[in-house]
């Protein structure tokens, strides 16, 4: 009788034990964490990090470059979540214990069905607000704790990956993307689309050239195509050269 109970007691001072370490794995902060008391325009305007961002008098936090996300209530900042970039915004409030999501606003693109996705090659901020930095009633700004992030790949080719060259009429070129994926002309692409026909079908990308290469008139050069799956988006570069 004596034997049971002590594997009882044993497997339940594991499981404590175990159960310890998951949670105090969940708050560890993530490699690169950087703790900042953020004092507001009226006391000193602090900027966070290598951008524009600050707080403003109305105890908000404000941008001009960059493109915010407020996921929040959050515990820490390894909280795993998928930020909506269709609600972005230069100016959102700042709230105790919540996760935001800092973005320049050069690496989001609006796709043709109208969702945004952020590029997988730039980097961006994560950042949670620890409490208001408060004297004598007056709130002068935050304690927060940031963290620069890049996009998880999800499937997604590398950036700028090269998927081949092409010549005449006919050549055509696939690829292996995402069954979600969709696809956005880069400038130079956009400007001679006619000369290609694109199509995605079940995970696989179809690029088809419709006319022999044209140093002068096009096609002729170095294409960018720009995939995006769920709110993260890469780039792929063809070639179209003469023989």
């Amino acid at each position: 009788m004596n034997k049971k109970l002590n594997l009882i007691y044993l497997s339940f001072a594991l499981l404590l034990v175990f159960t310890g370490c998951s949670s105090n794995n969940d708050t560890k902060d993530p490699e690169g964490t950087v703790t900042l008391n953020v004092m507001n325009e009226m006391y000193g305007k602090t900027l966070l990090a290598n951008s524009d961002i600050y707080i403003n008098k109305a105890n908000n936090f404000k941008t001009q470059s960059c493109y915010m996300v407020d996921a929040g209530a959050a515990s820490s900042l390894n909280t795993n979540y998928q930020p909506d970039l269709q609600n972005i915004t230069h100016e959102v409030a700042v709230q105790s214990k919540h996760l935001y999501y800092f973005y320049d606003s050069n690496s989001i693109l609006e796709f043709p069905s109208g969702k945004r996705a952020v590029y997988l090659g730039a980097s961006y901020y994560k950042v949670i607000v620890n409490a208001p930095i408060m004297d004598n009633g007056i709130n002068k700004g935050a304690i927060v704790k940031y963290v620069s992030c890049y996009p998880s790949p999800d499937n997604l080719p590398a950036v700028e990956t090269t998927i081949g060259n092409m010549t005449y009429s006919g050549d055509q070129l696939t690829c292996s993307v995402p069954k979600d994926a969709e696809c956005a002309a880069g400038s130079y692409l956009n400007s001679d689309s006619k000369h290609f026909d694109i199509h995605l079908d079940n995970g696989t990308l179809t690029i088809k050239l419709k006319k022999d290469v044209d140093h002068v008139y096009g096609p002729y050069g170095d294409y960018t195509l720009y995939v995006r799956s769920g709110n993260v988006y890469t780039s792929l570069i063809f070639h179209i050269v003469e023989h």
